[in-house]
């Protein structure tokens, strides 16, 4: 599991990835001017899904794609603020 809080990304061609089973938790953080702001995925075979986020109070601002979820992939939004955030892929975007 990788933990991530209080942090500001910019200017990325991918903010952060997420792949194989991994599980990513963000907390106040930024992530701005990317061309994707979170990209979860499956990359190797041997894993049985993509990776899976959890999140509060993260901020998506002026980015190509905000969140791209690929097929097995979960994002859990813990926030009020989801309407304005861009989604790609048949993952699963879940708001608590």
């Amino acid at each position: 599991n990788i933990h991530l809080k209080d942090s500001s990304i910019t200017k990325s061609l991918i903010g952060i990835a997420v792949k194989d089973d991994s599980l990513l938790n963000i907390n106040n953080t930024i992530i701005s001017s990317c061309s994707k702001g979170i990209f979860s995925y499956k990359k190797n075979w041997r894993f049985n899904n993509a990776g899976s986020i959890e999140s509060n109070n993260v901020n998506f601002n002026n980015n190509d794609l905000d969140v791209q979820i690929n097929e097995t992939g979960k994002y859990y939004h813990n926030s009020d603020n989801f309407d304005n955030i861009s989604i790609f892929g048949d993952g699963e975007f879940l708001v608590n």
